[in-house]
């Protein structure tokens, strides 16, 4: 692994991971529940979707985040080496079915994830900004560009991995795996520093082939406007089938 890049990790867990689990489950273009219902854009989580947010900082950022009450865990989040990038996979595959968030030491390359965090954080992060001019207007779903009541589908690590870049600035970053629906039935996996999203990452289903988009954004006049996207996935349905 010649550099630190834990969005570029976590997308390659959901190419990886998160796309295997769901793709058994594929009806009609869309990924299904057990009982064959649709997950729909923005709706319920997807059942077979790990999730998680990363925290991303140096050394001193567990400490700063005990003391104002984000980590309620009452020992100190014990960190592991991360030398190689399945080093990685391997850590999140024994630790996705347990609860928490993940904090990310990107100096010294290390993880420790962390058991409980505050539920309610808006009591020690303060913060007026709103969190429309943090995100584009396709945030919640690819066909949905309304953003008037995105306070209603932001959910508490969301909140977080908008919020605490902006809170612990200028060297924090927050990663997120998202397990609500973005397109056909996956999540997004996103990337935001104190001025908002930089990075996401979503799979669509086209003509028989799931693609893997990727987006970069940076902010104008208050808005996150998108300045890059590329196809950096792309795979036939019945290959895929074959290959798991």
């Amino acid at each position: 692994m010649t550099d630190f890049d834990v969005f570029k990790l976590a997308v390659q867990y959901h190419i990886k991971y998160n796309l295997p689990a769901s793709l058994p489950h594929l009806e009609n273009e869309r990924i299904v529940d057990v009982t064959g219902k649709p997950y729909e854009e923005g709706g319920r989580e997807n059942d077979y979707s790990f999730g998680a947010l990363f925290v991303v900082n140096g050394d001193t950022l567990p400490k700063k985040l005990k003391e104002d009450k984000i980590i309620l865990d009452n020992q100190n989040p014990q960190f592991y080496d991360i030398n190689t990038d399945y080093d990685f996979f391997n850590y999140l595959m024994e630790n996705k079915d347990k609860d928490g968030a993940f904090i990310v030491d990107s100096k010294h390359k290390k993880i420790a994830r962390v058991r409980q965090l505050n539920n309610s954080p808006r009591n020690f992060v303060h913060d007026d900004v709103k969190l429309a001019t943090l995100i584009p207007k396709n945030f919640i779903s690819l066909k949905n560009n309304n953003t008037h009541d995105i306070e209603e589908h932001i959910g508490t690590k969301t909140w977080l991995a908008m919020m605490l870049p902006r809170a612990y600035s200028p060297y924090t970053k927050a990663v997120q795996i998202k397990r609500t629906p973005y397109t056909f039935g996956l999540g997004l996996v996103t990337e935001f520093n104190n001025g908002g999203l930089l990075n996401d990452f979503y799979f669509d289903y086209k003509d028989n082939e799931i693609i893997g988009i990727h987006r970069k954004y940076e902010k104008y006049n208050q808005r996150i406007e998108k300045v890059l996207e590329e196809i950096v996935y792309r795979e036939k349905v019945q290959d895929l089938a074959q290959s798991y």
